[in-house]
């Protein structure tokens, strides 16, 4: 019957209702066994045969025989799951863990070997065959990292069919069938290709991000009940001080809503440390008024004055490389840059409240607020003269400068007045705003 001994089961169908199994009985493979008349029902570990036996008969099956072999002898440690195609009547469990031979009586089957699926061709009925496949073993090594924490792999195929995808524990080995897989740890992708009689070890790289010192979660969490995430190729989540498993290769950063993007490459073993730098904007009602922590919107430039970032003050706000630029949507053209690895800024409300002034030959024809700090660059947009101007500012040193047109000698001249704004300060500012007699007297 077999080219090797071992047990089969049969099952005596019952007549009237052919899908019932009843008496059982266990044989042994090469040896005879006495059965009654009737129909049965063959089974071995992932194949099935339906033998009708007559009054006196004597019938002689084939089974043919796989066995797989491992790379080395012990399976102790070793995760292996062969997965039988079996039917509804079949009363086996259709997954065996770390059994390396099985017998078929068909010439064709299919087996999932760790979710990969392994078509079988025997050559006659006739006569048994004995196939061999040699397994190779793949190992994800990563010392110091709890053994709880997972990696997923899936087999590729030529047609890119759909493979199901299977979850293995980092250090721990697994016995696969030659041929390729796609392996995804921590949103990093691999291909591998194992050969019969391989052993594998990956040994991945560990990415881990600081969390900056300023980075207050209770507060991100009590003013907008969501941290701050950070992900790693755009779609896995990181998370600071935690060693992150990765596979060698070239790798994109992200804070969530930030354009800004930090690539890295890190190689099998290499543990890459990166330390985000961080700029924290206190407003002024943080100092007065706490309930409207976290309301006034904050932009981060970079260095060629692009927005990559809208934030909120009496946070912190977090990016790669500096130098960067901070701005406010009612200050806009003014930015404060920063090279520091950590800033906190406070800021200072402006009140800028115009009043006509008639004088003869000269009039205004816009006023702006203009940076003088180092550290502080542009100009703020034309303030209106109609109406009184609030500006967000960080604390430094402004001035506010009207430009006049003279009608006599059409020279520009303007009038500049200093301004300094102090964290957690309001200034009020009151400015004359040159107009001619008839729009003074319209008006």
């Amino acid at each position: 019957m077999s080219s090797e001994d071992g047990l089969y089961e049969i099952y005596k169908r019952k007549e009237e209702k052919p899908n019932t199994l009843i008496s059982s009985k266990r044989g042994i493979y090469n040896k005879t066994i006495p059965l009654e008349v009737g129909t049965y029902v063959i089974f071995s570990e992932c194949s099935k045969q339906v033998i009708k036996i007559k009054q006196n008969e004597n019938l002689k099956l084939t089974a043919h025989s796989l066995k797989f072999i491992p790379p080395k002898q012990s399976l102790s440690k070793a995760n292996f799951f062969v997965e039988c195609n079996n039917t509804t009547e079949d009363p086996h469990s259709n997954v065996f863990e770390k059994i390396l031979t099985f017998r078929f009586f068909n010439e064709k089957e299919t087996l999932k070997v760790n979710k990969k699926v392994l078509p079988l061709a025997f050559p006659s009925k006739k006569n048994t065959y004995i196939k061999t496949i040699k397994l190779a073993s793949l190992r994800l090594s990563s010392p110091g990292i709890k053994h709880n924490k997972k990696y997923f792999l899936s087999a590729e195929t030529e047609e890119n069919d759909n493979q199901e995808v299977q979850a293995e524990k980092l250090n721990s080995e697994r016995l696969l069938i030659p041929g390729s897989y796609h392996l995804s740890l921590n949103g990093s992708e691999k291909v591998i290709t194992l050969k019969g009689g391989e052993q594998s070890i990956l040994v991945p790289g560990i990415l881990k991000v600081e969390k900056p010192s300023s980075f207050r979660e209770k507060r991100q969490l009590e003013l907008f009940a969501k941290s701050y995430y950070l992900y790693l190729n755009q779609n896995y989540l990181l998370f600071f001080n935690e060693d992150t498993p990765v596979f060698s290769g070239t790798h994109t950063l992200n804070f969530e809503d930030s354009k800004e993007t930090e690539t890295i490459s890190i190689a099998d073993g290499e543990t890459k440390i990166l330390k985000p730098q961080s700029v924290l904007v206190s407003s002024i009602c943080s100092a007065i008024e706490k309930d409207c922590l976290g309301e006034k919107d904050v932009f981060l430039f970079s260095e060629g004055k692009d927005l990559f970032f809208q934030g909120k003050t009496d946070i912190s706000l977090f990016y790669f490389k500096g130098p960067i630029g901070i701005g406010f949507i009612n200050s806009k053209g003014l930015i404060y840059w920063t090279k520091k690895n950590e800033t906190k800024l406070q800021t200072g409300v402006l009140y800028l409240k115009p009043f006509k002034k008639h004088t003869p030959g000269i009039l205004s024809e816009f006023a702006r607020l203009e940076a003088v700090s180092g550290s502080i660059t542009g100009y703020s947009q034309d303030i209106s003269h109609k109406k009184i101007t609030k500006l967000d500012l960080i604390e430094g040193h402004y001035r506010l400068v009207i430009y006049l047109n003279s009608e006599n000698t059409e020279e520009k001249k303007k009038i500049s007045y200093p301004i300094q704004i102090k964290g957690g300060k309001v200034e009020v500012k009151e400015f004359p705003f040159y107009v001619s007699e008839q729009y003074m007297e319209s008006t």
